[in-house]
């Protein structure tokens, strides 16, 4: 299986956003996520390999705000027990810093 694979055993020992894209592009810089919820599959171990998160990386002073479609984390009646709750996120991100021009993105 998957959890075999060289990247995700290094990942069960990282937790933050940076340390997991670090594993991906090791000049990654500054990145933004979503935030790690006490609510998500991954909680309280986020060193799992899980990542739970969206990280986005290269974009001009940006952050991202968090989303947990299922309430408190609980499962629809028609999800499967080991179903991954999903998160989404929308991410800011400045276009031209002169012109004060931001954009947002849905996440998902």
């Amino acid at each position: 299986g998957h959890h075999g694979a060289p990247g995700v055993v290094r990942a069960r020992a990282v937790k933050s956003s940076t340390g997991v894209m670090e594993l991906i592009f090791p000049e990654v810089g500054e990145v933004a996520s979503t935030s790690l919820k006490e609510n998500s599959c991954c909680w309280p171990d986020y060193s799992g390999g899980a990542v739970d998160r969206i990280i986005a990386a290269h974009f001009r002073d940006a952050s991202v705000t968090t989303e947990l479609p299922f309430p408190d984390g609980k499962h629809l009646p028609y999800a499967a027990a080991t179903m991954h709750n999903p998160v989404s996120g929308q991410l800011s991100y400045t276009i031209d810093a002169s012109a004060g021009v931001r954009a947002r993105v849905q996440l998902a």
